[in-house]
């Protein structure tokens, strides 16, 4: 062989390679982004259930409580403040990125969502956005919006529902 030949082959070889690698890191790129969008999107799905549907607090319990079994409600931005069919009011918000739960007026609030698994809540590597609006007096629309910042791109999952009252 020819020192022509044997560079011709290399610069083939150089981009055939080249091309397999490039390939491999969009497949990798690829697979991150979807599991990043799914855990996202599932998060979010969990805590628009909760919001809506309320947490069983022991598992011999069934009744849960949430927005669903409001009789009333007074609904402000990032707060709903309703009553349910036994007379107890419970609040849900957002706080500072968290969403938070509380059950009668005075109590204490329940972290029920903090996005960074862990206090401090980061707002440089997580985002949270909980809207309520109410357009029929007997339903609520819950609006919620997670953030998430890896490798230094954000990732986003919006969830969006309506919740009509059962007992109104």
């Amino acid at each position: 062989m020819t020192i022509a030949e044997l560079l011709i082959a290399s610069v083939i070889s150089s981009m055939f390679i080249g091309a397999i690698m490039a390939v491999a890191y969009f497949f990798n790129t690829a697979e991150h982004t979807y599991e990043v969008n799914t855990r996202l999107v599932s998060d979010a799905r969990l805590v628009v259930e909760k919001l809506c549907w309320g947490v069983r607090p022991t598992l011999q319990q069934a009744d849960r409580r949430g927005i669903a079994e409001a009789v009333s409600a007074v609904v402000s931005t990032s707060q709903i403040d309703y009553t349910d069919i036994a007379g107890t009011a419970r609040s849900i918000r957002e706080n500072d990125g968290n969403v938070e739960y509380r059950e009668g007026t005075s109590g204490a609030w329940t972290v029920w969502l903090n996005p960074s698994g862990g206090f401090p809540f980061d707002p440089a590597l997580y985002s949270t956005q909980l809207r309520f609006s109410q357009t029929h007096p007997r339903a609520v629309t819950v609006n919620l919006v997670l953030g998430r910042k890896i490798k230094g791109k954000w990732y986003y999952a919006s969830v969006s529902t309506q919740v009509f009252f059962r007992n109104s």
